[in-house]
């Protein structure tokens, strides 16, 4: 099985001089994930997954996002 995690702290990474809206979180976050390895559907906005399953939860210790990305 493979397996790629990504933990996002969007506060702390968000580009500065990004305007803080969903269409630009959206885009940052498909070149996050995409740059991850992750094999994302979509370029501004997320359209889905050319293979496998991908999560997303919540680090409350930490406030990040975190997305988990597997393939059986």
């Amino acid at each position: 099985m493979e397996k790629i995690k990504v933990e996002i702290d969007p506060i702390r990474e968000y580009p500065d001089g990004l305007p803080f809206n969903d269409m630009c979180f959206e885009s940052w976050i498909v070149g996050k994930l995409r740059a991850a390895g992750i094999p994302v559907i979509g370029v501004l906005l997320f359209r889905g997954l050319k293979k496998g399953t991908l999560t997303r939860t919540n680090d409350y210790e930490t406030n990040n996002m975190v997305y988990t990305w597997t393939n059986p």
